[in-house]
């Protein structure tokens, strides 16, 4: 018995398990700051764990030779409309999902593009300010435009080094220019991926989660208190055999504390008179 029901067992502790990390990666979600990084972690952890959640539901209800316990029955029941809750979840981590991929894309991007600003407005500066430097603030500039050039600096003169920075300006920003192209296309290649794989993700886990409900109808319409095998008539076979024992103690009390009749001769006249008068 135990053996034929152990998938059902560990389907069951497969849902405790889901309920205790729902219930942390919630809490995880309550104290997080409340910005798209947040929202999708949620949505993926969920999305990326309903593996669990799906195997727990074939072990539940995959077992059908053995006949379920009152609890089991009424637990079954509750999981058949927590499917129906789960496909709403779902659609909503997905829609999640979604929106956080679109707000990471746009604020990592504005991120890129400032620091592409911020490095452009230092070389525009450093630009116009290239005729009044000195030897020794145009080196320090230009170990910063262009740090490769550190070991060879000592052997640059006052003017090379001067002609040297005018030179590394324009190859510096055409650097940060196509730097910035490929963190975009990268960011944006990524933002597509992981949008597109949680979007299809979730769609699937809540259209797995609707046919899940939608097969296990007959849990629903179970009767959680109904008899689970045939009638007992132990308790009834009790309560005869005691009515039973008590008319015939009863019938003996009344042979020591009342009469005879028929051994009166006025009691059997009575009884012939009364069948006469009947007939």
């Amino acid at each position: 018995m135990l053996q034929a029901s152990l998938p059902r067992l560990v389907g069951f502790g497969l849902f405790a398990l889901f309920g205790l990390d729902l219930v942390q990666t919630g809490l995880q979600y309550h104290y997080a700051p409340l910005d798209a990084q947040s929202d999708a972690q949620l949505a993926a952890q969920f999305i990326e764990k309903s593996g669990v959640l799906l195997l727990a539901y074939v072990l539940v209800f995959f077992d059908t030779r053995t006949l379920p316990s009152r609890a089991s029955r009424a637990a079954m029941k509750l999981l058949s409309w927590a499917a129906l809750l789960a496909v709403a979840g779902y659609l909503v981590l997905t829609a999640m999902s979604v929106a956080s991929s679109v707000h990471l894309y746009r604020n990592n991007s504005a991120s890129l593009r400032n620091q592409y600003n911020q490095g452009v407005f230092a070389l525009e500066q450093a630009e116009k300010k290239l005729p009044t430097l000195s030897p020794q603030q145009a080196a320090a500039i230009l170990v910063q435009v262009a740090p490769d050039l550190r070991p060879r600096l000592v052997s640059f003169s006052a003017q090379n080094v001067t002609a040297e920075l005018a030179r590394q300006i324009p190859l510096r920003r055409k650097e940060i220019e196509s730097q910035l192209e490929q963190n975009l296309a990268t960011l944006k290649r990524d933002q597509m991926i992981f949008g597109a794989k949680y979007l299809l993700g979730g769609l699937m886990v809540a259209l797995i989660l609707l046919l899940v409900f939608e097969n296990t109808r007959f849990a629903r319409l179970e009767q959680i208190f109904a008899k689970a095998g045939g009638p007992n008539l132990k308790l009834e076979d009790q309560v005869v055999h005691s009515v039973g024992q008590a008319y015939k103690s009863m019938e003996r009390i009344g042979n020591l504390i009342l009469p005879d009749l028929p051994s009166f001769s006025w009691y059997r006249n009575l009884r012939r008179k009364f069948r006469r008068n009947k007939k």
